[in-house]
């Protein structure tokens, strides 16, 4: 599940900096078109001075010469940058419409951008939090002095070191398994000398529902079966077993006595753990 979650998070930050992207190039887009258009603004300021310009040029040669043939030909001069000014002022209204859409374009990308960035944090926090209460794994020590007889299922654990998820009922002595997946699983037993005692680390179970994907079981087909044993004879005062084991969601691990000399008990750092791996 952190493999599943670090891939989501993976997946929507590459959309967040492809966002952030295209945000960046509208922006430098508008920026470039505001340029143009100032430089439009400047170009119709230098023409209309120009227009005034030979406006007064024309009146004073008009007044002073009389000379109509002159005066024609600076008219269509002028008429001339007339059509210029004009072929300006719709190319700066084509640029304005362009900055006007540009701007729109912005604040919509921004308004996705936090809209997004709203749901990609809620996202995240639902993914860490799915993948922390999904993860399992715990080590729990067997009270000392417990006396236990064949078929009692150990529920007497003194202090969890570790609980990852809180799957692990140490006043059961199970653990129920969060999601599917290969697990480690261990057992170290110290006991009295001059006793005998074998343990069972049991698996309880039903089959999975090979129609589902979410690990759902089918329903009246509950069995236990054994995962390791711990045997330690009468001449030796400790033992231990780990195995590597496929578990389902649901299933549940426990540790059950299945032989005992009368007056069994367990020493300190006797320890049930469990991992998925």
């Amino acid at each position: 599940m952190a493999e599943s979650a670090d891939k989501k998070y993976e997946e929507l930050s590459n959309v967040v900096n492809t966002l952030n992207d295209k945000l960046k190039e509208l922006e430098e887009k508008q920026s470039s078109e505001r340029k143009k258009s100032f430089h439009f603004e400047q170009r119709l300021t230098e023409i209309g001075e120009l227009f005034n310009s030979f406006v007064i040029r024309t009146e004073v040669y008009e007044n002073e010469t009389g000379s109509k043939n002159d005066t024609e030909r600076i008219k269509n001069g002028i008429q001339d940058l007339l059509t210029k000014v004009k072929s300006l002022e719709d190319d700066v209204n084509v640029v304005t419409e362009k900055q006007t859409q540009i701007v729109s374009d912005l604040e919509k990308c921004n308004h996705q951008c936090r809209s997004f960035n709203v749901q990609l944090s809620g996202k995240i926090q639902a993914l860490e939090t799915r993948s922390q209460t999904q993860r399992a794994g715990f080590s729990a020590e067997i009270s000392s002095g417990v006396t236990l007889n064949a078929g009692d299922v150990i529920t007497q654990f003194g202090h969890v070191t570790c609980n990852v998820g809180g799957h692990f009922n140490p006043r059961t002595g199970e653990l129920t398994v969060p999601t599917p997946g290969l697990y480690g699983v261990g057992l170290t037993v110290y006991k009295l000398a001059e006793k005998l005692v074998t343990i069972y680390i049991r698996r309880r179970h039903r089959t999975p529902d090979p129609g589902s994907s979410s690990g759902h079981v089918m329903p009246g087909t509950e069995k236990e079966v054994n995962v390791a044993t711990v045997a330690i004879n009468k001449s030796d005062t400790c033992g231990a077993a780990f195995v590597a084991t496929e578990l389902n969601p649901g299933d549940k691990l426990f540790l059950q006595i299945y032989r005992a000399d009368k007056g069994l008990k367990f020493y300190c750092g006797s320890v049930f753990t469990c991992f998925q791996i």
